[in-house]
């Protein structure tokens, strides 16, 4: 393929990939890297759900029980 064809690569934000990315860039200044947003987002919530009054809301609402419920073209079916 070669490099002159390669303008991002998308990696993992693990630390191992971060120290890596670091001197790909060094050697490869014309090639962009970014980090897996997915991944990003995944990782702030999980901090997120540390939070104790966060965890606490979380299995509160577990205990809510679960109605079903019906899109509008099913409408007959609430009745």
């Amino acid at each position: 393929m070669g490099e002159e064809h390669v303008v991002e690569i998308v990696t993992d934000n693990a630390t191992k990939y971060m120290a890596a990315s670091r001197h790909f860039e060094i050697r490869h200044p014309t090639i962009f890297l970014t980090y897996c947003v997915s991944h990003c987002i995944d990782l702030m919530l999980e901090d997120i759900g540390k939070l104790h009054w966060i965890h606490e809301v979380v299995e509160k609402e577990k205990s809510i029980p679960i109605q079903p419920h019906y899109c509008l073209k099913h409408h007959d079916k609430i009745h």
